[in-house]
């Protein structure tokens, strides 16, 4: 979890015209968009996986990757 708190921190502040993409096979939520028009869109995103999501199922997924 500390992990999306860290890239969520990451989107609030950037102030320079950039491409974000969030695409690993390791995330279990892709995110994409260009900052800073999608801001608000990608820290909605990242809220819910802080709030909803939670750490055991972001471990479950990590463990249940076929590869890595």
């Amino acid at each position: 979890m500390e992990k999306y708190e860290e890239v969520k921190e990451l989107v609030a502040q950037l102030q320079i015209p950039v491409e974000f993409a969030m695409l690993g096979a390791s995330n279990p939520v892709m995110l994409r968009g260009r900052l800073p028009e999608r801001r608000e869109e990608i820290l909605a995103a990242l809220d819910a996986v802080i709030s909803d999501i939670g750490e055991e199922r972001l471990r479950s997924y990590r463990v249940n990757l076929r590869h890595l």
